[in-house]
């Protein structure tokens, strides 16, 4: 015979269920909750790394192009061998060390000093430099030079691409053969061709001149360059 359901049964029944749905439903909140965290710690660690790669990148930024060393702050390293090439590149890597440190450190005042009375203000020279910079590379990469005005360019641009010229032309010498030079001639633009030689006493002699004579102006307005620099051994002491 079926034993019927008393009031007390029934409701330890529903007291079960309703303690399993409470069970459950925990467990989806916690579980919840335990997503919720989880996301938000990784979202945090997503943003901490972006900010870490957006820093770096920007600080590589900075360096390649502002930070960025300019070339021939010393030229103690050598070439073991003695070539054509080699040779009229130490010449350039000599003017290039000479002309780096003599131009370093310059003031407003050093830039618009003038010698005397209507004569060439170290600005001026220094854009003469710049142009002699460009007349010099341009013959060894086989083209007619080109003339651009100088003036419109600020002094760290000038100093940079006077640099940077210097810096090619060694480039290409060291990379030359004896047979290379022959085609090394200044071009003018109606045709005419001076060989390498006129290179050597034109443009290359020339720009050691006018740096010496930067290093002089300076001395003159008060700011004498770096007496540290040693420029037989190349370096700066």
């Amino acid at each position: 015979m079926r034993k019927e359901a008393t009031p007390t049964s029934r409701g330890g029944f529903f007291f079960c269920i309703t303690r399993v749905r409470l069970i459950q439903c925990l467990v989806l909140l916690i579980r919840f909750v335990t997503d919720e965290l989880l996301s938000i710690y990784l979202n945090s660690r997503f943003t901490a790394m972006r900010n870490l790669l957006t820093t770096i990148c920007l600080m590589a930024f900075l360096n390649v192009g502002f930070g960025q060393e300019l070339p021939f702050r010393s030229i103690a390293e050598t070439e073991r061998t003695y070539s054509a090439g080699n040779i009229a590149a130490r010449m350039v890597e000599g003017l290039g060390f000479r002309y780096y440190w003599a131009t370093e450190g310059l003031r407003t005042t050093d830039l618009a000093f003038e010698p005397v009375e209507k004569g060439r203000s170290s600005k001026e020279t220094f854009n003469h430099l710049h142009t002699l910079s460009g007349f010099l590379l341009s013959a060894l990469e086989k083209e007619v030079f080109v003339a651009g005005n100088s003036a419109e360019l600020s002094f760290d641009q000038i100093r940079k691409e006077t640099l940077q010229n210097l810096e090619k032309v060694v480039n290409i010498l060291k990379a030359s053969k004896d047979t290379d030079f022959k085609d090394y001639n200044i071009r003018y633009a109606n045709g005419g061709q001076l060989p390498f030689w006129n290179v050597i006493n034109g443009p290359i002699a020339d720009a050691i001149y006018h740096t010496g004579q930067v290093v002089l102006m300076r001395r003159m307005s008060g700011n004498p360059m770096d007496s540290k620099v040693n420029v037989l051994a190349g370096v700066r002491n």
